[in-house]
């Protein structure tokens, strides 16, 4: 299956205005001048949010990347930094949250990736590669061919001065959390079930895709009054 990909562009917050239109990525945490604000966030919608909080400091467990490179994240933090992601992603701490991803350099690939499976996290984290050595063609096949346990998500291939480029997996920034369930009895389909003055039906079923990329459908149970899956 051929991976889709798209531009990504990242920015330090006191560099946003150089940021050129289209998918960009932007740091929650940080030194003075690193981190966006609410507003700039607010300005690049389903922006990739990137976390670089040193060790020992607080950090965000909703943001989408951590940042390991000097002063940054700790190679000794991205195993239980990982595993926090992925249950926050789960159940939708932050609505729009992506999977975890690492954001690297290509030297640093396997010291991070042992450092997850020492720290228990075998798979279902992400790479987001930085090599600046080839062209943007170069760095989509790569996205493009990206799989197993730790898939490279992400590559950044240039420094553009005020910002970088890279190439991402479009369906990787487009699996998103949802919020989560309202607690209580699933809601009811129209017709009958919930106005016997409305039109009749024999049965009725919704059929959705799952954050996975599965197709689920269910059927609605008349007995019990709620949704089952098929």
């Amino acid at each position: 299956m051929t991976v889709s990909t798209v531009l990504v562009y990242d920015a330090i917050g006191s560099n946003f205005g150089h940021l050129p239109a289209g998918d960009a990525a932007g740091y929650v945490t940080g030194s003075d001048g690193v981190p966006w604000t609410a507003q700039q966030f607010t300005e690049k919608p389903g922006a990739v949010r990137i976390d670089q909080t040193p060790a020992g400091t607080v950090w965000d467990a909703t943001a989408d990347v951590d940042d390991f490179e000097n002063g940054a994240v700790g190679l000794s933090e991205l195993a239980p930094r990982a595993s926090a992601r992925m249950a926050a992603y789960a159940t939708g701490a932050r609505p729009g949250q992506r999977s975890p991803v690492i954001y690297c350099s290509r030297s640093d690939v396997t010291e991070v990736v042992n450092a997850l499976i020492a720290g228990g996290v075998t798979r279902g984290v992400g790479l987001w590669i930085a090599d600046w050595t080839n062209d943007e063609a170069s760095a989509q096949a790569e996205v493009a061919a990206g799989s197993g346990p730790f898939p490279v998500v992400g590559r950044q291939f240039r420094n553009d001065g005020t910002y970088d480029t890279s190439v991402f997996s479009q369906a990787w920034l487009g699996a998103v959390s949802a919020a989560p369930a309202p607690v209580g009895k699933p809601q009811v389909p129209p017709g009958q079930w919930l106005d016997p003055r409305a039109w009749t039906w024999r049965a009725a079923t919704i059929t959705g895709q799952g954050l996975n990329g599965i197709m689920y459908t269910f059927t609605y149970n008349t007995t019990t009054g709620q949704w089952q899956k098929a």
